[in-house]
């Protein structure tokens, strides 16, 4: 399964890297038949968010925590410090990383809502 990372580079900024995260069958259930499934991610609490469409005042910041990102409505837009600017769209998934440094710019697209799962990997 195709995903991206957002992570921290060495001199206080950020890149994308693109990764795969491996699927391999298995079983999750009785009554259920052979599935591709990744191994167990350890995770923490699980939060939805929601950017109404006139939100501003967007600017660099690292993530508080890492997390798994799921777009479950809208695009959003991303800038990493490197300069580089990628869209994500319904079902895509980022991984979120670059907890130091200057982090990334993220924003909805084109003025419209977009609604976002995260899945916390630390949580306090």
């Amino acid at each position: 399964m195709h995903y991206t990372r957002i992570v921290s580079t060495a001199d206080g900024s950020s890149l994308f890297i693109d990764a795969e995260l491996e699927l391999s069958e298995g079983v999750i259930a009785d009554g259920v038949p052979p599935l591709l499934i990744s191994e167990l991610l350890a995770t923490s609490a699980a939060i939805f968010l929601e950017d109404p469409s006139d939100a501003s005042g967007w600017q660099f910041h690292p993530s508080p925590v890492k997390a798994l990102v799921v777009i479950t409505s809208g695009r959003l837009s991303v800038e990493t410090g490197d300069g580089e600017r990628r869209e994500f769209g319904v079902g895509e998934v980022l991984s979120i990383e670059d907890t130091t440094g200057m982090g990334h710019l993220s924003m909805p697209v084109a003025n419209e809502t977009r609604m976002l799962m995260l899945v916390l990997s630390e949580h306090e």
